[in-house]
């Protein structure tokens, strides 16, 4: 058996994601083709353009954070490398929606998931993705939905979870921020349009910190 080092597995991520990318015959996304319509409107973020800013992250902080292309985190879970501290984007066919998964400070089977609406239960191949990217050993696993800012609107969530992935990289708690809403979304065009530099998009501390209840949901592999 070939092992193969970290940088020719992230080849090898990217040759996929771009071949997946190459038989699409729209613009490639995994938004589904009512959302895309919006886009004009709202700029509905699309997995080119997660994956612009994670690369941003990778560049700052390192490839060890995780942050895989999300193309190939719904497409091929099963080649994604099983790291025990990672921070992922992934998107939630199911509902059209982006979302931030973190170990970041968890405990083994357990992950931290930030997610700008409300959320209960966990399926289909957001379910799948995750049972199948986290690290062997426990058949119970432990998703902390942690209680940070929701949004207000229907095409927040892609910038919420850059917001979230950014803060974990910069070492801060995305429960204990605020954003404004239409800086942030400006904040994440600029990088993924204008090619402007990563920052922290600005934010405000909570007066009162979080208060730990968080909706706990359990996956079974």
């Amino acid at each position: 058996m070939v092992l193969l080092n970290f940088f020719t597995f992230d080849y090898f991520i990217k040759t996929k994601a771009d071949e997946i990318r190459k038989k699409s015959t729209r613009i490639p996304s995994l938004v589904s083709e009512s959302k895309l319509k919006e886009r004009s409107r709202d700029l509905w973020l699309n997995d080119l353009d997660v994956n612009k800013v994670q690369l941003l992250l990778k560049e700052k902080f390192g490839f060890e954070l995780g942050l895989e292309d999300p193309l190939i985190l719904a497409h091929f879970p099963c080649k994604i490398k099983k790291r025990k501290v990672f921070i992922r984007i992934l998107f939630d066919s199911a509902n059209d929606h982006w979302v931030c998964l973190t170990t970041l400070g968890s405990e083994p089977g357990q992950a931290f998931l930030y997610d700008s609406l409300k959320r209960t239960n966990i399926t289909g191949e957001l379910a799948n993705t995750i049972c199948q990217t986290l690290p062997d050993g426990e058949d119970r696993i432990t998703i902390k939905v942690i209680t940070a800012q929701e949004q207000t609107g229907n095409w927040q969530c892609g910038y919420f979870a850059l917001a979230n992935a950014t803060a974990l990289c910069f070492n801060l708690k995305p429960e204990n921020l605020s954003f404004d809403e239409n800086i942030l979304r400006q904040h994440y065009i600029d990088m993924i349009i204008n090619n402007s530099k990563l920052t922290m998009p600005p934010y405000v501390v909570k007066k009162k910190p979080h208060s730990g209840r968080d909706n706990v949901i359990f996956l079974m592999r």
